[in-house]
């Protein structure tokens, strides 16, 4: 069986994640609370989490922004070229 390279993908990366969200316009305080009080669980976690092949990956609510901005495009570029088709 070929790799995804050799299948002609070769910049392939597809990784699970997973991402708290709030609405916009959140306050501040209430965001850093959530990321604060999210950070503190996973790492009382992350032992369990890293013995099924999982890392904890804890960003500030500014670097998961800018995660996205790179995620959503890939995606969606991703989505396109496959030629599905929305339901």
């Amino acid at each position: 069986i070929p790799t995804v390279a050799e299948s002609g993908l070769p910049d392939y990366i597809a990784n699970s994640w997973f991402g708290l969200y709030a609405p916009a316009g959140t306050p501040r305080e209430i965001i850093t609370k959530i990321n604060t009080d999210a950070t503190s669980a996973l790492n009382e976690v992350k032992d369990r989490l890293a013995a099924q092949g999982m890392y904890i990956v804890a960003n500030t609510a500014e670097q998961f922004a800018a995660f996205l901005k790179t995620e959503i495009p890939r995606w969606t570029k991703v989505v396109k070229d496959s030629g599905v088709k929305p339901q």
